[in-house]
């Protein structure tokens, strides 16, 4: 009896499809850095060091991916007779996974982000008016990832045989992919000599979404009874320019992706809303804390959504071959016929319940803290601190920079981050010319020479002009 009784196929078809799935990035080496409004995304209060009356962000776009494993771990260069070509090492990948694991990449571009700051002193009355602005942004934004359990990659490479007279489950493996529109509305205010908030309102805009959940299978084999039972669940949720096909009998065909027609991306028939809270307090002269939480809302999927799900149990038997050998046999059975029926009886066992209506989308909000230590205006070291959870995965940072200006020209933040027990270096950088200025940051440096060695290949790019800059009186 061939007890490799799971279709290794499919599970590589997931696996290939998850690697190019993506979940948003935060490139913390830009946090504390001067003259980048983009900050602001982390906490809506982060303006203090703002001196410009107004900033036009004419381009930003950040990408990026993280994991617990690296590409090279899956592919890398062979040797011996193969060291021109790319491998592809499943048994050096096993070794590398945990439990559970993660991939996941993030993009989002800026398309529009217009600040505005006020409060001026009143140098005749000697009255301070404390800071304050606001502004106006537009961006997309895609979020998701892969998740998968070990057991998987197990199932993939060995089928079920070491297992087969063990329960064996899967574990679960699941794709969660979003992209939307985001357009946000901000406003922080001074409200003392030592305390800075903000918030920021954000009106989400749903292009597509592509969920599945609990997608697990259960192998017990029986020697003796010559037979495997199975159990299979799963979900999958969709929005937008994915089709899931069914058979009459409810059997999932097929998958597929159709090209965009027309993209509205204020489009109010997939809704959502978020709000960003923030503040910074000074605790002593020169020392700064910052907190704040991102991301707290919703978007609910409406426009050509298709649902559905899977939840069976099948007896898998060996296909007799008894009567397959002669074909002048009167008894003789094509082998051909046997498959087909095996196939039919398949379809009949794992069929998909189609089910309609909306469905909502909780966005992964996360939290932020940092103390800045300012020893004069060019000047200050920063330590920064993020927490999020995506499914099971608990993702914490912890980022060290040393924060500079030089000249009015040139910014620069050499930093240290500590993510998820691996060690790196990144760095922001600024130019500034007149009342333009560019900017870039990376998490991790030697990922722009050798991204298939890096845990967190990530890079921002962007382009602002300071309007006008404050006066000296």
């Amino acid at each position: 009896m061939n007890r490799t009784t799971f279709s290794r196929g499919f599970i590589g078809l997931v696996f290939i499809f998850g690697t190019y799935s993506s979940v948003g990035q935060d490139n913390l080496t830009s946090y504390h850095q001067k003259n980048n409004i983009e900050k602001l995304t982390f906490n809506p209060a982060l303006y203090k060091d703002e001196k410009a009356h107004a900033q036009l962000g004419v381009m930003s776009l950040g990408v990026g991916s993280s994991s617990n494993f690296l590409y090279s771990d899956l592919i890398h260069k062979g040797t011996g007779a193969l060291s021109d070509s790319l491998v592809i090492d499943i048994p050096k990948f096993k070794l590398a996974l945990d439990k559970d694991n993660y991939l996941s990449v993030s993009a989002s571009s800026s398309i529009f982000h217009l600040m505005v700051r006020g409060g001026k002193r009143n140098f005749r009355n000697r009255i301070p008016k404390y800071p304050h602005y606001t502004s106006f942004r537009i961006r997309n934004r895609v979020t998701g990832g892969f998740f998968f359990d070990k057991n998987y990659i197990e199932l993939f490479t060995q089928g079920n045989a070491p297992f087969y007279n063990d329960f064996f489950q899967t574990g679960q493996a699941n794709i969660d992919i979003s992209a939307f529109t985001e357009t946000s509305v901000s406003h922080g205010r001074q409200l003392s000599k030592r305390l800075w908030v903000g918030v920021r309102a954000k009106f989400l805009h749903g292009l597509y979404d592509i969920k599945t959940q609990e997608f697990s299978l259960g192998l017990q084999g029986f020697e003796f009874e010559n037979y495997v039972d199975v159990q299979a669940q799963g979900s999958i949720s969709v929005s937008g320019p994915i089709e899931l096909s069914l058979d009459q009998n409810g059997f999932l065909t097929e998958v597929d992706f159709q090209p965009f027609s027309s993209i509205n991306p204020f489009s109010m028939k997939n809704p959502g809303y978020a709000f960003d809270l923030g503040l910074v307090y000074e605790l002593s002269n020169n020392l700064f804390l910052s907190l704040s939480v991102t991301d707290l809302g919703k978007i609910t999927w409406r426009e050509d959504v298709q649902q559905i799900a899977l939840n069976t149990q099948y007896r898998y038997e060996p296909l007799n071959f008894d009567n397959s050998y002669d074909d002048d046999s009167t008894d003789y059975v094509n082998p051909s016929d046997l498959f087909d029926e095996l196939s039919e009886d398949i379809k009949q066992a794992f069929v998909w319940t189609d089910r309609t209506g909306s469905y909502s989308q909780t966005l992964n909000s996360k939290f932020y803290a940092g103390l800045q230590y300012s020893v004069n205006t060019n000047f200050d070291i920063g330590l920064t601190y993020l927490r999020s959870k995506i499914k099971n995965f608990e993702n914490q940072i912890l980022a060290l920079s040393a924060n500079m200006k030089f000249l009015n020209v040139l910014s620069f933040s050499p930093t240290y981050i500590h993510s998820n027990g691996v060690n790196l270096f990144g760095g922001a950088i600024g130019l500034q010319f007149g009342s333009s200025q560019i900017y870039a940051s990376v998490t991790d440096i030697s990922s722009l020479i050798d991204p298939a060695n890096s845990y967190r290949p990530e890079l921002q790019l962007g382009f602002t002009l300071c309007l006008e800059k404050e006066r000296n009186r």
